[in-house]
C-alpha cells in the first residue's frame, strides 16, 4: 500500500487510558534559524557542534541529527535561508531520532485531541496506549499510528526528573485500573 503525501504542520502523541486522554505532548523537529548568509549545511554544522558540548547530550540525539542531515539533497544543503526563517533539519518527528518534546499545546489542539484520540483507541479495542495524531495542512488533525505498546524512555530522558514523574503517575494509573476491573 502506498501512502499519500501529507503535509503535516505539527505531531502529537496522545496517551489514553479507558477512554481519556491522560498525558499528551507536542512533538517538536529540529529547526535551524537562517541569518540570511550562511547556508543550511552551515548552520547545522554549528547546531551540531553547540549540541555536542552540551552536558548530557546523548548520542542517539546526536546519530539522529546527524542521519537527518544525509537524508538532505545537496540543494536543501547549500541553499542561504532568509534571515528568521524556520528551515527543519528533518522530515520524522521521532524524539529518539533528534525530536524534541514539548507538554505545551495550544487549548484548541488539546480540545481536538481529547476529541480524537480516545475514539481511535477505542476502535480498536484498545483500553491503554498511545494514538499519534497529525494536525495536516488544510485538512486538520489525522489519526497517525496507534501503539499498544507505551514506551516513555525518549520522553524521561529529555524531561529529566519531570517525564520521570509523568510516567510514574500514567503506569500508575493504568496498573490500578487494570487491578480495579
Amino acid at each position: 500500500a502506498i501512502s499519500p503525501y501529507k503535509r503535516i504542520i505539527d505531531e502529537y502523541r496522545c496517551f489514553c487510558l479507558d477512554g481519556t486522554v491522560e498525558l499528551m505532548y507536542k512533538k517538536l523537529r529540529r529547526t535551524v534559524s537562517g541569518d540570511g548568509t550562511r547556508s543550511v549545511a552551515t548552520l547545522v554544522a554549528n547546531l551540531m557542534s553547540i549540541d555536542a558540548a552540551k552536558p548530557g547530550i546523548q548520542g542517539k540525539q546526536l546519530s539522529g541529527l546527524a542521519k537527518a542531515i544525509a537524508a538532505m539533497s545537496p540543494e536543501e544543503l547549500i541553499r542561504v535561508p532568509q534571515a528568521g526563517e524556520q528551515v527543519p533539519v528533518q522530515w520524522k518527528h521521532n524524539l529518539g531520532q533528534g525530536a524534541f518534546a514539548s507538554l505545551e499545546v495550544t487549548p484548541t489542539a488539546r480540545t481536538a485531541l481529547e476529541a480524537l484520540a480516545p475514539r481511535a483507541a477505542a476502535a480498536v479495542g484498545l483500553r491503554f496506549g498511545s494514538v499519534d495524531i497529525v494536525e495536516v495542512q488544510d485538512q486538520g488533525f489525522m489519526i497517525m499510528e496507534i501503539n499498544s505498546g507505551v514506551m516513555m524512555d525518549s520522553l524521561i530522558s529529555q524531561l529529566g526528573e519531570e517525564g520521570a514523574g509523568l510516567a510514574k503517575r500514567l503506569y500508575g494509573s493504568a496498573v490500578l485500573k487494570a487491578l480495579s476491573r
